[in-house]
């Protein structure tokens, strides 16, 4: 009887004999299809979330704010279960348990931004989240395969804070104002530096704040090295806010003029 053919295994592009289980290579294969994944589950959340918007405004109902906050207490459930994981006796890092990482604050926002609607939270998700937490796409840290609780809770985590986000923006229609730019950056710039002075006081890495390197790539390794690199990030962020209020302003101006120029004219009294 022959002998069934040989299963085809799903390995690193960086190292065959290391499978998608146990290794995670940035920039390969594995990183784009998780990358890939990662953007189809937030496409669906804001499918959803739009179609069930519509249905909602043709007869007053609530099914968009029921969805919303079903993923609202999922998260929840999602950043108990991370933190209590990271502080077990035999996971605890001083230098990576706390949920004092830029992901994992914004992670804790998220929820609460998608249930209250809050003006302040939802800025620090369109500014910290998808200004500074997006990254963690693109230059993942970490090496852990399929198999890892921490895989899960890194790429989890990300699509929790870049699908509210995003959810934000193209669902529930927000728009950034000036106003919160300025809480963004000054909020921003006070936990930078209260992060710094922890990293100084506990010799840590937080938030790339302290004098500790990552094994990884990431846009934080053009910055500099300590003690400037406090500096230069906060510098830096801000220059990312305001570009990206920019940004926001003039879309919401051309998509506002082009809506103009598409409307009916305005009827004509009769004299």
């Amino acid at each position: 009887m022959p002998a069934p053919p040989a299963q085809p295994e799903l390995t690193s592009a960086a190292d065959p004999a290391r499978t998608w289980l146990n290794h995670f290579d940035a920039f390969s294969t594995f990183h784009w299809t998780t990358l890939g994944v990662c953007v189809g589950v937030i496409a669906i959340w804001c499918v959803i979330g739009r179609r069930l918007r519509s249905l909602d405004r043709t007869d007053a109902g609530q099914r968009e704010p029921r969805f919303r906050s079903a993923l609202a207490w999922s998260f929840i459930a999602w950043q108990i279960f991370a933190t209590i994981w990271r502080v077990l006796p035999q996971n605890f890092d001083l230098n990576e348990s706390l949920p004092l990482h830029m992901c994992r604050i914004v992670g804790w926002i998220a929820p609460f931004a998608l249930m209250t609607l809050h003006w302040r939270l939802r800025a620090v998700i369109f500014f910290w989240g998808l200004g500074l937490s997006t990254q963690g796409f693109f230059t993942p840290m970490w090496h852990d395969g399929l198999a890892s609780v921490a895989f899960w809770l890194y790429w989890v985590g990300h699509v929790v804070i870049i699908g509210t986000g995003i959810y934000d923006l193209t669902v529930l229609g927000y728009r950034p104002r000036l106003r919160h730019l300025g809480f963004a950056a000054i909020a921003g710039a006070i936990l930078t530096i209260g992060i710094a002075a922890f990293n100084v006081a506990c010799h840590t890495n937080y938030c790339y704040l302290g004098k500790g390197d990552y094994e990884g790539t990431s846009v934080v390794d053009i910055l500099g090295d300590w003690p400037a690199r406090p500096t230069i990030i906060i510098g830096a962020s801000e220059i990312l806010f305001v570009v990206m209020y920019a940004v926001a302003r003039a879309i919401e101006a051309l998509v506002s003029r082009s809506n103009a120029r598409g409307a009916p004219p305005a009827a004509t009294p009769d004299p």
